[in-house]
């Protein structure tokens, strides 16, 4: 597969927090961003005290989140890898990573 541009923000993302007033509150960072290092892409857990999280569910969730570069690389590795060894291309998940992959690079859902 030939590189693409992605409209992501490159990784590595990193977990940060918990964020003092809030427990469940994880913020996911990047210091790749155009804004300058340690920008922060997105928090998750409760908004605006409008549930009561389990801090563990929404770390895991940060955590999760912030693996999606290193899991995108790996995935396009493991596509390249199979079709090599495969010419005919005919798995049954490939129709689903190259969606996965279309969606990243595209910015829209499969």
């Amino acid at each position: 597969m030939t590189k693409q541009r992605t409209r992501h923000t490159p990784g590595p993302w990193r977990l940060t927090g918990p964020c003092p007033t809030d427990p469940a509150v994880f913020n996911v960072r990047s210091d790749h961003h155009r804004h300058g290092d340690g920008a922060l892409l997105f928090t998750t857990g409760p908004m605006f005290n409008a549930y009561k999280a389990d801090p563990k569910e929404t770390k895991a969730n940060a955590r999760l989140a912030a693996e999606a570069p290193e899991m995108l690389a790996l995935l396009l590795e493991v596509r390249d890898w199979v079709l090599q060894a495969n010419d005919e291309g005919d798995e049954p998940w490939l129709a689903r990573a190259d969606a996965t992959i279309w969606a990243v690079h595209s910015g829209r859902a499969p």
